[in-house]
């Protein structure tokens, strides 16, 4: 079984799918470096950065009063309009924008976005588009056949097929983040600042980083499944977008108590570490990691299923 493993991810890595996926992926990750080194500011400009926080202090201050305060009503008696916004309005010092980029942008720990949170979606989809053309291109060449002859025990091929998917995905996953990182390091080297990357910061984005890998290697194996199914590369990436595009937004729209089992709501819980700010239901990450895996496996095991039965010729 082993040796099968390592056969078939040998296989997958000389595929033209697999080295342009990759190619696009280091593309990527390029632009993204190039990028933030370029539009990033090598010090920061403190009188140039409370001009401008004074500036936005006093835009929002003026639409606070020309709207009739953020409520749209100043209820009396009490404090004017102009002192009611004056309160409400957070100080000038509040609107000043640090331009230079910190290293610790890779990763937020706390709420908010980042860029791992960005390349993390890219990752699972060229994972999903990865898997899928790993046996949909056997499919479409009739290859399975001469594998087949080599290796009748079809369960034992799909399994193989499948961990040969998920583990040079994961592998791929960890070294693609690993040189998104490395791409703005200069930037915070030296047009930025790297002030906040201390020691928990850096396990909590390598949590990150495996956690997104682990996502892209389930999103892989998902992909197999369901071409493997479909017979064809197209199958999976329609019934992906059918489902996200589709079903998901129109059970979130009608079942809103149906939220809690969706496949991208607990995708995002189990990637960022954290409860989703729009969502009303609590999910741990471990919690999201096992509905994943259910959903992974009985995926997988009908793939299997219809695999052993199917008439290759």
């Amino acid at each position: 079984m082993i040796s099968l493993i390592g056969v078939e991810m040998r296989r997958g890595l000389a595929r033209r799918s697999t080295r342009g996926l990759l190619a696009v992926a280091l593309l990527g990750i390029a632009v993204i470096g190039v990028s933030i080194f370029v539009t990033s500011r090598a010090t920061f400009d403190t009188a140039g950065g409370l001009a401008e926080a004074e500036a936005d202090h006093n835009r929002v201050l003026a639409d606070c009063v020309g709207s009739n305060g953020f409520g749209g009503e100043v209820r009396s008696p009490g404090p004017s309009l102009t002192e009611a916004c004056e309160q409400a309005v957070p100080p000038p010092e509040s609107f000043v924008r640090d331009n230079r980029f910190h290293l610790t942008d890779l990763w937020a720990v706390d709420e908010g976005d980042s860029i791992l949170h960005v390349t993390a979606v890219f990752l699972v989809i060229g994972a999903l588009m990865g898997g899928a053309t790993f046996i949909g291109g056997e499919w479409r060449w009739g290859t399975i056949t001469t594998l087949l002859t080599w290796e009748p025990r079809r369960v034992r091929v799909f399994l193989a097929k499948a961990a040969a998917a998920l583990l040079v995905t994961f592998v791929l996953g960890i070294v693609l983040q690993a040189l998104v990182g490395l791409s703005v390091l200069p930037a915070a080297l030296w047009r930025g600042t790297t002030a906040g990357a201390d020691a928990e910061w850096f396990r909590a984005a390598s949590g990150a980083v495996l956690r997104a890998s682990a996502l892209g290697a389930g999103a892989a194996v998902l992909g197999y499944a369901v071409a493997s199914i479909g017979r064809n590369t197209a199958a999976a990436l329609g019934v992906a977008f059918a489902y996200v595009s589709v079903f998901e937004a129109l059970v979130r729209a009608l079942k809103p108590g149906w939220q809690r089992w969706l496949m991208g709501d607990n995708g995002a819980v189990f990637l960022t570490g954290r409860q989703l700010r729009t969502a009303d239901f609590e999910r741990t990450v471990l919690e999201a990691a096992v509905i994943l895996a259910v959903y992974l496996a009985a995926t997988l095991a009908a793939g299997a299923f219809v695999f052993a039965r199917r008439e290759v010729t």
